[in-house]
């Protein structure tokens, strides 16, 4: 009897953990306050301006789905964003 060599490897599969959800910090979750706050002066300044969301997207290299969610108070309050929004708009956030 003769020594046989086992050629089988181990592979080892390692399943990634379903994301969870998103916990708010309580400093962001101030912050969404701020931006609901915030989104209705976008859209009172974009009315005044006689600009579509598209409009204010092109104008300031915005996604039309960034401006809406600042509209609506859904997103986070980013200081470049918020920047690149009041240039166009003439309009000044709180930080």
């Amino acid at each position: 009897m003769g020594l046989e060599s086992d050629s089988r490897k181990v592979i080892i599969i390692k399943k990634k953990k379903a994301p969870e959800t998103q916990k708010v910090k309580p400093e962001e979750e101030e912050k969404r306050k701020v931006k609901q706050e915030e989104g209705k002066r976008i859209v009172d300044a974009r009315m005044k301006a006689n600009l579509k969301q598209v409009d204010l997207a092109r104008k300031s290299s915005l996604t039309v789905a960034t401006i809406s969610k600042w509209e609506k108070g859904e997103d986070v309050f980013d200081k470049k964003v918020a920047a690149k929004i009041a240039k166009v708009l003439n309009i000044k956030f709180d930080e």
